[in-house]
This record gives C-alpha cells, sequence and structure tokens, in this order.
C-alpha cells in the first residue's frame, strides 16, 4: 500500500506516493537532512508569521521608493484644481509639493490654479510619479528632492515639449 508524503519547497507542495515496504533508512535520513538545511538557509530571509506562512523579509520597492508606489484614485468633488488633485495624490506619501515662493516656484502656484480636467478625475494603476506627471500634462517636469522628499514642477522647454508631445501622440496611436 502506497501512503501519500508531501513536501515544500519554495513555496511549491509536491505529493509523493511512497510505499514505505520499500523504503530504506538511508532515504528517511536523507529526507530528514535536506529538510532541516531547506529549514536552516530560509530562516534568515523568511520570518514564519502563521502555521503555514513564510513571508520574506525584505522591504517592498513601494516602501524603499514611495514614488513607485502604485496608485489608484478617484477624486472627490471638492478637488477641482491641479494643486488640490497633486495634493491629494502625495497624501500618505512622505513626499510634499513646494509651495514657497522663489524663482523655481513661481510657476507651481500657476499649476496650482489650473482646472481639472475631468477625464483625470479617476486616475490609475499608476506608479504615483507617473499618476503626477499625468495629472499636470507634459508641458511639466516632475522634479524631485530626494532628501526632503520635495516635488515640484518646472515647465518644459519649448523643443522638449514639442518632442513630448510628438511621443504621446506616437504611444496613444499605437494603442
Amino acid at each position: 500500500m502506497n501512503t501519500p508524503f508531501i513536501f515544500t519547497r519554495s513555496g511549491t507542495s509536491f505529493l509523493l506516493s511512497l510505499d514505505p515496504t520499500r523504503l530504506g533508512k538511508s532515504f528517511i535520513t536523507t529526507l530528514a537532512f535536506f529538510s532541516l538545511v531547506n529549514s536552516n538557509a530560509i530562516a534568515d530571509d523568511y520570518v514564519q508569521t502563521d502555521r503555514y506562512t513564510l513571508v520574506r523579509l525584505n522591504a517592498v520597492d513601494a516602501q524603499r521608493e514611495p514614488l513607485q508606489a502604485v496608485v489608484t484614485l478617484t477624486f472627490g468633488k471638492s478637488v477641482t484644481t491641479l494643486g488640490k488633485a497633486v495634493e491629494e495624490l502625495l497624501r500618505g506619501s512622505g513626499y510634499h509639493w513646494q509651495q514657497e515662493i522663489s524663482e523655481a516656484t513661481v510657476t507651481d502656484h500657476m499649476l496650482y490654479d489650473l482646472s481639472l480636467p475631468s477625464v483625470l478625475r479617476t486616475i490609475g494603476p499608476l506608479r504615483l510619479e507617473d499618476a503626477l506627471q499625468t495629472i499636470v500634462g507634459t508641458a511639466w517636469t516632475l522634479k524631485t528632492n530626494e532628501l526632503q522628499r520635495i516635488v515640484w514642477f518646472e515647465p518644459v522647454q519649448s523643443d522638449e515639449l514639442v518632442q513630448a508631445q510628438a511621443e504621446s501622440r506616437k504611444t496613444s496611436q499605437e494603442e
């Protein structure tokens, strides 16, 4: 009579049908040894959170780089400008939009008051960085200060704007 035997390796379960009368001591010893070696090898990279659950001890990409987090958002009726939309997208990310007045941010204040197009009221799933760039459009470039977790936008130079619009049209035609 064959006895089913289940073992798991790298998250995949295997089912063996074994005849216990034909198993030798060396097979059982080898199986026990590899089980012990396997559990010690993964002990450094994983932690057991439940009886059958091992979790890898790694930060996910979005935790290392919050602007790479995937977001999906529908803006409320109170969000009517691009500025409010950008602030809503940044909420909870740890980043903030540079609001001080200087030569670099005067244009940001102009961007802040622009109306939010209705086609952008629902956005995602996109990476946060891409969502911010999509909200403000191709006439603006997203800039970041990773040290202070600040974002701001600068107008694209006319040559770059023409090239960005051409690429945007090319991408939309391919879809």
